[in-house]
Order: structure tokens, then sequence, then C-alpha cells
């Protein structure tokens, strides 16, 4: 046998006993098995599926609690069991168990037995199978390698264990072990724990072809290889064999080692569970932290000595006695390796490393865990407690420590640590003001070590998906409080409210309450005033002057025309709820704001500007600017008030956002901070500009810093102002934006942001700064920063730390998009605008599959109860309320209830998410007009507003089911409340106030309905939070998108936004809808997708025979034959239903450049399905210069004959072209037409 590895020493059988040898060698050559049945025997024995089978394939037997084994008993259970085997039997519960363990055993041991026959070739594939276990490889692939060290150790047998292998890894440790043991009752836990201890060459060989290990585990990894082979060599010992002197190298020399308690020396050996952070290959999981707690629960049986962790001329971090943080350079460390010294000044001082007592603080883990045994602070981070706390936990730890001193027999271990705990306490609270611990940033990270992973991270592109993969802790713990997330977490544990969700809902909810009130007034308004009745929504011009109107009665105007003083008072209710909510919320500044019915946002109009400078100079005009400025404020000296007006001025002729800027936004606010940050926001300012403004603003209130902040900050201008300039009579209220809708609208989306962002725990822009400071601070961390390293690093963070920029800009109302106002983006935004109008008058067909989900959400009888009052659940009265008492309740509280129609109206539209009404040009407001025509008679509004209803009374009137106990909550409907939000505590509660509160109505065959929930009697913090919950459920049964569940990139663009025009609702129900219903992996999701499929084949049969309309009897039967088989109804039906999401889209994107046709072409707009080709930019270009193409010719050439194809091309850049009657009556005139088939 060759002697010229590391294997061949280990398997020789040099350092067995001479009689051992004998036995050995005759024993193989007696019972020798052949290669094919050790193959089986050794996959049997070592890996991890057949174990679990074998365990499962034996039957489950009832346990005997009087059964004992005596001595006859134990007899016939020994009989042939080796003695180190019989404390197996202690485990039976009964008789038959006993027996089935000793088969077990027995079967054991005959295939140890076999194996041996074989030699070195029975270790060897005992090895083999060891390493390419197919679930110990999988385990390994899915913790992204951390797990390898425990994968590919534990697979040698007690019976082999003189012949262990030194080459098989470093510990398995349970995870991958205890299917292996309990199948086999000849391993045992010390087998394990062996196992994690000993490491060789194979496994180091092998994971270079892996992949890498995590560094974490390297130094464990070294000194378990030493550790594991003294301890197996004091085995081998004491079980009387004598090493060769080959032996003896390998084993290395003697050395002491026992096996005792867990210490604190193993645990500054091992990586911690919260010291472990990621590299660039991988984010650590739930389950890679149980991984390592595993192993450190196999180590702590040996003493492990305290490694070094600095040495001579290392950098270390630590506070100075002033409570500065400094770095210096290590002169030597002490021989215990307990304490370092370093060189501050002229003075050397020596710094501990062994407790938080001492001003060392270690960069890698930046903060002293308190053991703080029996107080309620025990394992918290000294960090993460405010002053007050600390004082606490100091007066407590004091009276722990004069109670054990007066104690003879108190432990010293428990002494030691209350007398670390209260010397970091004390010095925490002599350096707290030097540390500037900030109670916002504290409590906002208060889920930094328990923040969930997200499931399919890693399959994903949504903004959600991209911070919750972060290295950084602090980012996932942040875009957990801020950022929707389409999924859920991979451990199912209930989603927290997100700012995201409070907006939308608190939003759509608000806006809601107030058109509900200011529709049926403009109603009144055109009909008494106007005399007209019908298509008043399309009517643009008399609903801005009505929008006027109230605007000027709001600030106070008395204004006598009906329907205005309706419409002031709907607009006045909407602003007093924001203001009380915004004061409950405690959002900064709104408690010192007074109640003030004339209040109404103010914001310049540019237009109205640019038109009053052409009657009035410059200069006068900025002179009348700074005339109201002094009329407004207290105090303001003039040359103040100038410096501030030209400020302003500027701001309002640069600004990038809108048509107008708010004025209060700027003359409310007294932080130097938070008015730069307005102005880089709003305006097109370089750093000086914006330096020279904020001066300006503040000076005034740096004059009188003994006033209050709301006095001194007290600079407004005088609303009725008014002066005539050259002959020209000039309002302060001309320059002022009245467009009540517009205004409302950007209100209530930019106050519903500072509403939602309170509740997560940001009440200002300088609080958000804080939070921001602190995430961008955690990618210096060391091990944080190496993750970030290579370029595509830099990228990421980059791309990070963007995104969560714009996703606070999308929550607080601002524009995500640079300069929308500018003219690329405004061309593509009207470009977006027509192609809407082009190919979306099918819309509605595409919305009908999604009824899929609300039956599957609802179930069948839930549908049945009520369809005879779908009637009153799509009316609306003329008052505004709707026809079904429920939903009128439910609308104004929670959001996606069927609204859209009524807020989007033709005067406030916003650009996806831009969160404030663009500056609108005339063309604009005609492409608005129309947009709304298309919405209408494309069906999209009455299929989305009956789909939205239908979700809310059924999805309520399911919770009131469980409430009342006609269904009975199991744990997959647990967990899918938990999903969208509910707390169990919080789930009874909601139930418990249905019982007490709801009203119902019988409802003959199929039972009672909720009639109302009268939210009014219910604790309204729970109202609150279920409002969120179900506004959540809501919007992924009829699916409406979040913006943080927008794709990362490319979504805030005006070219991103272009390219992906038509698709970002596909891109996100493939998370939303396809990828969620994987994860929740339960019938409610097999339903939806089912459902979905089915209604739509229905949707495609009936417009397919819809667009056959118009055709002739032998066209229409062809195209009735060509798109009616069943193979294209089967495709259609897919690729219509929710589910496909992307997939479709993906498949013909790849067959196209290899010449395959499209399978899935049956997009509702006629749009094709390639990424490319099927954009509405790319095709409206293609179309447009081939109808242009074909026109110019047809005229320039009188040989040119003008064809049907020509018409086609023509017809199909027309708005509404594939408007069903529309696109039935063009197709036959072109059909019928003289014009050739084609041009010559």
């Amino acid at each position: 046998m060759s002697q010229g590895t590391n294997l061949d020493l280990i398997l020789s059988t040099d350092y067995l006993s001479t009689q051992d040898q004998k036995l050995l060698q005759a024993e193989n050559e007696k019972e020798k098995i052949s290669l094919g049945e050790g193959i089986s025997l050794a996959i049997q024995q070592e890996q991890i599926l057949p174990s679990i089978l074998k365990s499962y394939s034996q039957s489950e037997l009832e346990p005997d609690y009087d059964f004992r084994i005596d001595d006859e008993l134990f007899g016939e259970l020994s009989k042939d069991i080796n003695i180190e085997y019989w404390d197996e039997f202690s485990n039976a519960t009964s008789k038959a168990q006993a027996f089935q363990i000793r088969q077990r055993i027995l079967d054991a041991q005959e295939a140890n037995k076999k194996l041996s026959t074989l030699g070195f070739t029975g270790t060897a594939l005992r090895v083999g199978a060891a390493i390419l276990d197919p679930a110990a490889l999988a385990a390994d692939a899915v913790t992204f390698g951390l797990a390898r060290p425990f994968i590919y150790a534990n697979k040698a047998s007690r019976y082999s264990k003189y012949i262990r292998s030194g080459l098989i890894g470093a510990g398995q440790a349970s995870l991958v072990t205890a299917p292996v043991v309990a199948s086999d009752p000849t391993r045992d836990m010390d087998e394990i724990a062996y196992a994690a201890l000993m490491g060789g060459a194979i496994t180091s060989g092998l994971t270079r072809f892996i992949g890498p290990r995590h560094p974490d585990l390297n130094k464990f990894d070294s000194k378990s290889k030493e550790l594991g082979r003294a301890y197996e060599k004091s085995v081998l010992k004491n079980d009387g064999y004598n090493l060769t002197p080959k032996g003896e190298k390998y084993f290395g020399p003697d050395r002491p080692v026992t096996k005792s308690t867990y210490t604190d020396e193993v645990d500054k050996l091992l990586p911690s569970e919260k010291s472990i952070k990621p590299t660039n290959k991988n984010i650590y999981s739930k389950a890679e932290k149980e991984i390592v707690t595993s192993i450190k629960n196999t180590a702590a049986e040996l003493d492990l000595p305290i490694p070094k962790k600095f040495k001579a001329g290392d950098s270390i971090k630590f506070f100075d006695d002033a409570g500065k943080q400094v770095e210096r350079r290590v002169i030597s460390v002490s021989g215990t390796g307990k304490s370092v010294k370093v060189k501050i000044g002229n003075e050397e001082k020596i710094i501990s490393l062994e407790d938080g007592s001492s001003s060392f603080i270690n960069f890698k883990n930046p903060n002293y865990i308190f053991r703080a045994v029996g107080t309620k602070f025990q394992r918290r981070n000294i960090s993460d407690l405010k002053k007050e706390e600390l004082e606490e936990l100091r007066l407590d730890l004091q009276d722990k420590k004069i109670v054990a001193e007066k104690r003879e027999d108190i432990n010293q271990g428990y002494y030691k640590d209350i007398s670390k705990d209260l010397k970091a306490v004390e010095y925490s609270l002599n350096v707290l003001p030097a540390r500037k611990v900030d109670d916002v940033v504290i409590n906002f990270f208060d889920r930094l070590d328990i923040t969930p992973n997200v499931a399919f991270a890693k399959a994903r592109g949504d903004k959600s998906s991209v911070l919750r993969r972060s290295a950084s802790p602090y980012t996932r713990s942040m875009s957990e409080k801020l950022a929707e997330e389409a999924v859920g977490n991979v451990d199912s544990s209930r989603s927290i409210i997100t700012a995201d969700a409070v907006k939308n809902n608190y939003a759509t909810t608000a806006e809601t309450l107030f058109y509900k009130s200011y529709a049926p007034a403009f109603q009144k308004y055109m009909k008494e005033v106007k005399g007209k009745k019908f298509g008043n929504e399309y009517n643009i011009n008399d609903r801005l002057q009505f929008s006027d109107l109230v605007s000027r009665g709001v600030r106070g105007e008395i204004i006598e025309v009906p329907g205005v003083a309706e419409g002031v008072l709907a607009t006045r209710k909407v602003l007093k709820k924001i203001l009380d909510d915004l004061k409950k919320e405690g959002v900064e500044g709104a408690k010192e704001v007074l109640d003030n019915p004339n209040y109404f946002p103010r914001r310049w109009s540019i237009g109205k500007m640019e038109e009053i400078q052409l009657k009035v100079s410059h200069n006068k005009f900025i002179n009348f600017l700074k005339n109201s400025l002094m009329r407004g404020s207290r105090e303001l000296e003039e040359k103040d008030a100038l410096k501030i007006t030209k400020g302003i001025y500027k701001v309002i002729t640069t600004n990038k956002v809108s048509d107008g800027f708010s004025v209060d936004r700027l003359l409310y606010t007294n932080d130097a901070d938070e008015l730069r940050m307005l102005l880089s926001d709003y305006a097109d300012l370089d750093p000086n500009e914006i330096d020279e403004i904020v001066e300006a603003l503040l000076e005034p209130a740096r004059a009188k810093p003994t006033a209050t902040p709301r006095l001194r900050r007290r600079a407004t201008f005088d609303e009725n102002y008014e002066e005539t300039i050259d002959g020209f009579k000039l309002k302060f209220t001309d320059l002022l934006d009245n467009n009540t809708e517009g205004l409302m609208t950007s209100y209530i989306q930019q106050m519903s942001g500072q509403i939602a962002l309170a509740r997560v725990g940001i009440k200002s822009r300088q609080d958000f700064t804080k939070i921001f400071s602190k995430v961008k601070e955690s990618y210096d961390i060391p091990e944080i920063a190496k993750s970030y390293k290579s370029f595509l690093g830099r990228q990421r963070k980059k791309l990070e730390l963007n995104t969560i920029e714009t996703i606070y800009k999308n929550i607080v109302g601002i524009p995500t998009e640079e300069n929308i106002t500018g003219f690329w983006s405004t061309v593509l935004r009207n470009l977006r605008k027509y192609n809407y109008i082009n190919v979306f008058n099918q819309v509605g067909f595409a919305q009908i599959p999604e009824l899929g989900n609300v039956v599957s959400t609802a179930g069948v009888r839930g549908m049945i109860k009520y369809m005879p009052e779908y009637k009153k659940i799509l009316t609306r009265a003329k008052d505004g309320k709707l026809g079904n008492e429920f939903l009128d309740e439910i609308e104004t509280i929670v959001g996606g209830t069927g609204s859209n129609r009524l807020i989007n109206s033709t005067i406030n539209r916003t650009d996806d998410f831009a969160g404030a009404t663009a500056r609108i040009g005339k063309i604009e407001k005609t492409l608005d007009v129309a947009s709304r025509i298309t919405a209408d008679f494309s069906g999209f509004y009455a299929v989305d507003t009956l789909s939205r209803r239908l979700a809310t009374i059924t999805a309520f009137d399911k919770l009131a089911r469980y409430a009342t106990g006609k269904l009975k909550l199991n744990n997959t409907m647990l967990k899918r409340y938990r999903n969208i939000g509910f707390s169990d505590e919080e789930l009874q509660a909601v139930f418990a106030s249905i019982r007490k509160y709801s009203t119902f109505i019988e409802g003959g065959l199929t039972g009672r309905k909720i009639r109302k929930l009268n939210v009014h009697k219910w604790d309204q913090d729970l109202v609150n939070k279920m409002s969120v919950y179900m506004n959540r459920h809501l919007r992924r049964i009829v699916q409406e998108n979040n913006y943080g569940e927008m794709l990362a990139v490319g979504s805030d663009s005006a070219i991103g936004k272009t390219m992906l025009q038509f698709r970002n609702f596909i891109i996100t129900a493939y998370s939303k809808q396809l990828l969620h219903g994987m994860h929740m992996r339960d019938f409610t999701a097999f339903a939806s997708a089912m459902s979905s499929v089915f209604i739509a084949s229905l949707v495609y049969i009936a417009q397919s025979k819809i667009k056959s309309l118009g055709k002739s009897k032998n066209e229409r039967e062809e195209y009735l034959e060509k798109y009616l088989s069943p193979e294209e109804i089967g495709r259609a039906a897919f690729q219509r239903s929710t589910y496909s999401t992307i997939l479709p889209t993906i498949v013909d994107t790849l067959r196209d450049p290899f010449g395959f046709e499209p399978l899935f072409n049956y997009r509702s707009s006629g749009l094709d399905i390639n990424l490319l080709t099927g954009n509405p930019t790319v095709r409206l270009a293609e179309k447009g210069y081939g109808a242009l193409q074909g026109a110019l010719t047809a005229i320039a050439d009188d040989e040119y004959d003008f064809s049907k194809q020509d018409a086609y091309r023509l017809k199909s850049i027309l708005p509404y072209q594939n408007m069903l009657g529309i696109t039935n009556i063009l197709q036959y005139m072109i059909d019928e037409s003289d014009l050739p088939k084609t041009s010559k």
C-alpha cells in the first residue's frame, strides 16, 4: 500500500496493535463483499436521504408508560449487540420499540462489518458517499458555502473509529448529522462532536472547486483540526492502541484536551450570531445563523485557548477620556491577550480588550452587550439604551453588586459580570454627550437584528428586494419600514406597517373623502350655472373655472355661486382632518399651526407670473412681492424683505418640479439644512445660490433669537394685498395657482407622506437625515465595506442608497424623475399619454381575469351572496354616497375600494408616481381629457370599480365570518393574514370589535351579510392598522402597484418609464402575484391561478368574436377558425392570466432572434409580446414611419397606388383606433374600399 499521501497514512493499519491487525485481515478475507454491494451500503450508511427514508419507513409505535426493561428482556435485547450500544435501549418507550431499536443496531452492525471487509476501499467508499451526498451538497448550495464546514465531516462510524480519516472535513454538526444519527443507533452525539472538530485535506481541496468558504469560519476550522487530532490521539491511546511513527507525526504532540462547560473563550473563538457579517458572495439568513449556533454548541465541549485579537502594529479604535473616538497603533499586546498598549500624546496607556468597562471600542462589534443577569436589559446592546434606561440599569446593578458582596457563597462569574456591566454603564453615561446617542435613530432601528429576509429576493429586481438583500443591516431595516414588500418574509412572519403602505392608504381615502362631496358640488354648478347635465367629466375649462371659485372661497372671499359653498365645505373638511392627523402623529411643526378655516395651500402659478410680467417690469414686480411680504410679516425690515423676495423669485423661476412652488414650505421652516434640502429638491440652483437664499430667509430669524420659533419665522405674504402698477391693478392672489383639485391632490400626497413617515418614526426631514446618515455610515464598517469593494459592489451600494432616497421622495410627494418639467421629460410624458389613447382602448378585457383573484379569495358562496346588490355596489347617489351602506362607510377608511374613477380628475392628473401635478400645456390638457375617454370607453373604470368593490365587500365579509364563527380560521389563512400585517392579537381584536359593534342583514339562502362595521365605535388605533392591512390585501387581489414593488432600475427616469410603458403591471405581477403565490403555496393561490386562466379564456373568446365583426363572412370564418382553436385559446388564456406575468414576454423575446414565431401574441392592446417591438413608442415610430411614407409617396408619385396596407398603417397610429366600434367601422371601411390590397 502506498504511503505517500495523508489518505494512505491515516487509513494505514500500521498504528494498530499486531493482534488487531491479524483479526481484521482474517475477518476481511472471510466475508469480503463485492464493490457494488459496498457502494450500496456506503450510500445507505453515509447519506442523509436514505437515513431519513429509513426512519420514516418504520412504523410509529404508541408509548407504553408502564414499560420497564427487566433482566430477562435485556438479555434478549442485548444478544449479539456490541456492549457500547447497549445504552440505546434506554430510549425505548415500549417493548415493540425496544426490539425495533435492536433490529436497527443489528442492521447497522452488519453493514459496518461488511464494509470493513473491503479495507481501504470500504472506507474510501464511505468518504466518497459522504462527500457526494446530494442532500449535503444542496444544504451547501442554499447556504452559499456557510454550511460547508459542517457538511463533510461526520461520516465515520464508531465501529471504524480507529481508522477515522483526517480528510473528511471540519464538522458537519447537527444540521446534517442528525438524520443519520437518528436512523443509526451505532452512532451517537459524541460522534457529531468529534466530527465537528475533525478537519483535513479533502474538505480544503474539494471546496476549491465547489466555491469559497466563509472567512469568519477559517479561524474556527484551523483550531478545530488541531484540537480534533489531539482529542482523537488521546482516545486511541486510551483504547490501548500504539501509534506508529507516521501516526505520531500526523496526530502531533500530546496535549491535554478536556471536556468542560461552554466558556467565554469559545465565544471569542467562534463567530457569534450577531457578529457574523455577509461577504460579497452571500447574504446571511436565519438558517445560516442557526448553523453557526450548531457549530458553537458542538465545540462547547472543549476548552479553547484565547486567540490574540491584536498584534503590535495593528490599528485600534477607542474612546479617549474626553469621549472622543480616536485611532492608534498597538505598541504591544499583553501575554494573556486581554489588553494592548498604545501611545496617547507622550503617554503610554493600557487598553483592556476584555469588557465594556474600558474605553475600548472594537470596530467590528462596536457596542458592549450587557450580561445584566436578572435585569430587563439582559443581552441588550449598550448603544440601544437611552440615557434614562442606562440610569435605571446603573441603580439596579449597584443594588445587585451590594447584595453579592455580602454573600460568601456568591458565584464569582456572576459577580464579575455585574461588575463589568456597572463599569460599562458608568463609562457610557460619562461619554453619552460625546457619543450623541439619538433616540430617533435608536427607536427607528429597533428591529435591526430581527429584520427578516424576504422570499425569492435574488430572483427579483424590485426596490424592496434590492434593499432587503443589502449587506448592511441598517439598509435592510430601513427598507422594512419604508418600502412595501411584494412577496413576504421568507419565514412567513408578519409584514410590519410601512410608510409606503400608510401613504397609499391615507392618500386614497383622503382624496375619496374630498371628492365624495366635491364632485356633487361640481355637478350642481354645471347643472344650475352652465345648464349641462352630462359629460361634465370631460369639460376641462368649466372644471377649472369652478375650481378657481372654490379656492377663492376657501381663502375667505364670498362667492355666491351654486355649488361653490359645498365645494368650499368639502375642501375645508379634508384640510381640517389632515391638520388634526398631522398633530396626532407628531409631525414636527404641526402642533404650532393654528386652526384657520381660510387656510389653503399656496402655490405660485408660473404661467400667471409670466403673463403678468408682460405687463409689469421685473423691478416693479419684485417690489410688489416685497410689499406684500412686509404687509403679511411681523417686524420684518425692508432690506430683509427684499432679500427674501429675490430668493423666492429665483426659486420660482428655476423650479424643476411642478407648475408652481409651495410658498409655505419655504417660509415656515427654521432649519437651514431642511431649507437646503427643499431648495435642492425643487429648484435648479447651484450650491452658492442655495446658500444665499437660505441666508436671506433665515437672517431675520437670527436677529430675534428670543422669539418663539413660530414668531421668528412668521414671514409670510398678505394674500389680500393689491397694488396698481402703471395703470394695471395687480392682486397677490392673481399670482397663485387656484386649481383646487390640483392643489388638494398635491397637498394630500405630500401630507399623507408626512403622516406615514411619522407612523414609522420619521417626524421631520431632519429625522430622515439622521437615520439615512446612519445607513450611509454603516457602509464603512469593514465587514460590510468589503462587500462593496469591487466595481459591481460600488454600483450596488450606489443603487441601494439612491433607492432609499427615491422611496423617501415618493412618500413625501417629490417627483422621483429628474427635471420633470424639462423638454425631454415633457415630450416623453406626452408621448406616453398619446400611446395610451392610441392602443389602450380595450384594456377592460385585460382587467377581467383579475376577477379570478376575487373569486378565489371570496369563494363562490361569497360572490353569490352579493350578486343581488351589484347595482348598489356600482352606483353612487347624487350626494356622493354609494348605494351599498357598508361600502360607503369603508371607502373613507380603506383605500383601493373602487373610487379610482371618482378621484382621477382631468385637472389633477399625476404622472405615474410623480407625486405632484406636472406643468401642463394645452396639448397635455387635451391628452388628459382624451385619456379619460379611453379609461371610460375601454371598460377600464367599469371593470376596475366592480372588481375592487367586490373584493372589498367579500374580503370584509370573510373577516366577519371568521369573527362570528361561520368559518374556522386555519393555519393557512392565519399565515395569509400575517402576510398582510396582522399580528395574532390584532386579528383577534378585529374579530372582537366586529362581534361587538357591527350590524348585519339576514340574507336568506346565502346567510348573513355585513351591513356596517360602525368603525367610529372601535379603538381608532386598531382601525388605522386594519385599514392599512386590508388596503394591502385589496391592492393584491385587484393589483395596484406600490412604489417599493417597482423595478429599482429604470422606473424613475423619463426614458425608463417610456420603455416600460404597459409593462410595469406585469413586471410587478411577477413578484406580487406569481412569486407571492409560490410563497403561500396554498389552495387559495392555486384557485387564483386556475380561476384567472379560466376567466381569461372566456374573455379572449368574447373579444375575438367582437373583433371579427365588420369582416366579410369568409374573412370572419377564417379569423375565428385561426384564433379560436383550442391551442390558441389555451395560449391566450395563460398569457392573459394574472399569474403568467413576464414569462410569455421572456419566452417570445428569446425565441425571436432565432426566427421562431411568437407563442404568446395575445395582448389586448394588440401590441407584440416581444420586449422591444412590443413597446408602444417603438411601435408608434415604426407604424408612423410606414404610414407617413405611404401617404407622402402617394402624394408625390402619381404612379404609386395608396393601398389597404397603407390605410391600415395610417389607422394604427390614430387615437382610439382599436376601440371597439371605432375599429370595426374603420376596418369595414378599409376592407370594403376599392383600394388595392398592396401598393405597386
